[in-house]
């Protein structure tokens, strides 16, 4: 038997997994944030990290399908994934 071990994940890692599962392109999430999709890339390299305006963030959350907690544990690097 296997053990699980959780892996905790940048903000970025986790922005590219929810996207990835929900099969969003970095334009879509581009776009619906106003922002250029080199911007979403550099997030999810961890080049950069989002500033986001209220308006932004509730966009975000409703195009990742999480509520506000989810995305700021994630902000905050406090996601755990499964390896």
């Amino acid at each position: 038997m296997r053990l699980v071990t959780p892996l905790k994940v940048s903000f970025g890692q986790w922005l590219k997994l929810m996207r990835d599962r929900l099969d969003l392109p970095q334009a879509k999430i581009a776009d619906a944030l106003s922002v250029k999709a080199q911007t979403v890339s550099n997030w999810e390299n961890g080049k950069s990290i989002p500033s986001l305006t209220p308006e932004q963030t509730r966009e975000l959350c409703d195009l990742l399908q999480v509520n506000l907690n989810t995305l700021a544990k994630a902000y905050r690097g406090e996601v755990e994934i499964n390896d």
